[in-house]
């Protein structure tokens, strides 16, 4: 019986593992969870601060814009500039053809008065020795020739001052010429490739009018997807929660049945194939209570190991049937016998409000509360021994009492306790339900089916997040390309 008490505490203990080991998982999905939430955050923060840098390179696209508008109005004013230089340059070609007929005039002019200053020196000196008197009038003539060849010399200087002056004129104006060819160019390769720019983004923008609605119905409809997936994945997550509960519950009471031997076994199996009806089970396995009175109501209740059945009747068959199959002994509880009872299981006043044990016992089937009743009738449950002695001995009532260390002090005065050994896991902290091994395949296979499914749920959801989160960025960045471009075409 030891062995069997062990086995089930070891089965137990086992089943807390697991739970213990859920509830672990469970909070490192939920640390993961946060983590996820805090990378989101960064990733928010990230995005916020790019579209700061996105706002800036707006304001240089603004900046260019109004540049080439200057640029424009630049080429405009260097085209009448050029066009004024040129009907300039036109004049000042003609100066030296002009001033080069000049010189040529005066040179001959300047020849033919000198070879007449040479003729009229040599007459003078002919005539100087014998016609003094009569060189006057030569003279004269003389200075009125040397006086116009000084004229002549000097309009040929300033013929060729001016010709010097045109030159550097011309010159000035070639090299102004040049400059405003070159910036002319300079203004048609910059207006060539804003019009090239201004055709592009013009293609560019009727493409976006027709693929952001497009894109946008595509999100909204990956959207309503996504959402239906999210609720489908919590749904099939809480049926997977829920179905594992059921099967680590189904598997616990299996394990609980095959431990309590084979008279229990044998009768619970009666009863699945429908053999004898009326069978509910062992006392203990239909009820549960806090672990901290598993001690507690294990050491004062013997009558946890009874078999619970619906009447007396039932009990009677129960037993032929263990002795006809010379299977062992069981002890019956046979429900309509304990009516009796059903008027005491009320709450009660107690010494210094400590709990009655049969209050603490969780219940499915009220039906079998009177049967706990009739188990444990009013024990009180205490924290140790000291306080236990105090309670159970009243002026006006003695009371049973047991505390949490498994100690008992019976109404007449006994007392029981002692010894290393500790007696618990006759109750279970939780409901067992009833399951049959073939229900249990079931339950299983249904459980793998439905993880199956919420891996899928979970594979799914994750693409169309992923999904959803590049088409929104898309759109984004498509609208702000929009934006951009029809702005900087007005």
């Amino acid at each position: 019986m030891g062995a069997q008490k062990q086995k089930i505490h070891e089965d137990t203990q086992g089943t807390r593992d697991k739970s213990a080991k859920l509830e672990g998982d469970i909070k490192v999905k939920i640390h993961a969870l946060k983590q996820f939430e805090k990378k989101m955050g960064k990733i928010t923060a990230y995005i916020e601060e790019k579209k700061g840098k996105f706002a800036e390179f707006d304001l240089q696209d603004v900046k260019v814009q109004e540049k080439l508008k200057h640029s424009r109005s630049k080429e405009k004013k260097l085209q009448k500039q050029l066009q004024k230089d040129s009907e300039k340059l036109d004049d000042l070609k003609n100066v030296p053809s002009d001033s080069e007929k000049a010189i040529s005039k005066a040179t001959v002019g300047k020849e033919k008065l000198e070879q007449n200053k040479i003729n009229e020196e040599e007459k003078l000196r002919k005539v100087m020795e014998s016609l003094k008197q009569e060189t006057r009038g030569l003279q004269e003539e003389k200075e009125v020739n040397e006086k116009e060849l000084m004229e002549l010399s000097k309009a040929v200087n300033e013929a060729r001052s001016k010709m010097d002056v045109a030159q550097s004129e011309l010159d000035i104006y070639l090299s102004r010429h040049k400059s405003a060819l070159g910036e002319l160019n300079q203004a048609k390769e910059t207006l060539t490739t804003t019009t090239s720019t201004l055709k592009e983004r013009k293609t560019a923008i009727k493409e976006l009018e027709t693929k952001i609605p497009q894109n946008q119905q595509e999100l909204h409809k990956d959207e309503k997807e996504l959402e239906k997936l999210i609720h489908s994945d919590a749904q099939i997550r809480n049926t997977v929660y829920e179905l594992r509960q059921k099967v680590e519950e189904a598997k616990s009471s299996l394990t609980v049945n095959r431990s309590r031997g084979r008279v229990l076994e044998a009768l619970m199996q009666q009863k699945n194939t429908g053999k004898i009806l009326g069978i509910h089970g062992r006392l203990g396995d239909l009820g549960a209570i806090d672990e901290k009175y598993d001690v507690a109501i294990s050491s004062c209740c013997g009558a946890l190991d009874n078999i619970v059945v619906d009447t007396i009747d039932k009990a009677q068959e129960c037993v032929n049937f263990l002795k006809k199959q010379n299977i062992g002994v069981a002890t019956f509880i046979a429900l309509d016998k304990m009516k009796v009872w059903e008027r005491s299981i009320d709450k009660i006043k107690t010494p210094e409000n400590i709990p009655r044990l049969f209050d603490l016992v969780k219940i499915n089937n009220e039906t079998i509360r009177p049967a706990f009743y009739f188990a444990l009738r009013d024990t009180l449950v205490a924290n140790d021994l000291e306080q236990a002695t105090r309670v159970a001995f009243q002026k006006d009532k003695r009371w049973r009492v047991v505390t949490l260390q498994g100690q008992i002090i019976e109404q007449s005065g006994t007392m029981t306790g002692g010894g290393r050994k500790i007696m618990k896991g006759r109750m279970g902290s939780s409901l067992v339900v009833e399951t049959t091994p073939e229900e249990m395949e079931k339950m299983e296979a249904k459980l793998q089916k439905d993880l199956a499914m919420a891996q899928k749920y979970q594979e799914q959801k994750g693409h169309l997040e992923e999904k959803v989160v590049k088409m929104r960025q898309s759109i984004r960045e498509m609208k702000n390309t929009l934006e951009k471009y029809t702005a900087s075409i007005q």
